[in-house]
């Protein structure tokens, strides 16, 4: 809160000397007019209070505007730090279903359904795949065409058998 100086002691006093004595004249001075006077002559005008304060607010709104920004900034990281997180999740969750195709493909031709198991490696041949996962695909093409190839071999020799006399 801002001292009152000397002179504006002064100057209240003066005021009150004057208000009392009436000016030279003898009229009794009411006292509530003496308390405005006091007042007046000691409060401290808008301006005055303005040019007062405004270092400490302009101060206040600096600080905000750090603080704000630096907030933004904290929100801002982890919004990186969810999408990064998500891609992540994203990424396990792609390598694990690529996984699970690739079980189910050698399953397929263990079981020698090799229709199921070339639509299973279509499926797989769709998707984005490691250079590991293409090999293992590729090696899994392989061993159906060589099973295809296997199968199709014994239905002819069983036909051609059963085309000739016993």
């Amino acid at each position: 809160m801002k001292s009152i100086s000397y002179s504006t002691w002064t100057l209240a006093i003066c005021a009150v000397t004057a208000l009392t004595t009436g000016c030279a004249q003898n009229q009794a001075l009411a006292p509530q007019n003496v308390t405005e006077a006091i007042t007046a002559a000691t409060a401290p005008t808008a301006a005055e209070t303005t040019a007062a304060v405004q270092p400490q607010v302009s101060a206040a709104a600096t600080n905000v505007v750090a603080q704000v920004q630096a907030a933004t900034n904290i929100v801002a990281q982890a919004q990186t730090a969810t999408n990064v997180v998500a891609q992540a999740q994203t990424a396990t969750n792609a390598v694990a279903n690529v996984q699970t195709l690739i079980d189910t493909a050698k399953t397929l031709i263990g079981e020698n359904k090799f229709t199921d198991a070339l639509k299973t490696l279509t499926d797989l041949s769709n998707l984005k795949l490691t250079d590991a996962q293409q090999t293992v695909v590729n090696g899994l093409k392989d061993q159906l065409n060589k099973a295809l190839a296997s199968k199709a071999t014994t239905e002819t020799q069983k036909a051609v058998e059963g085309l000739l006399p016993k």
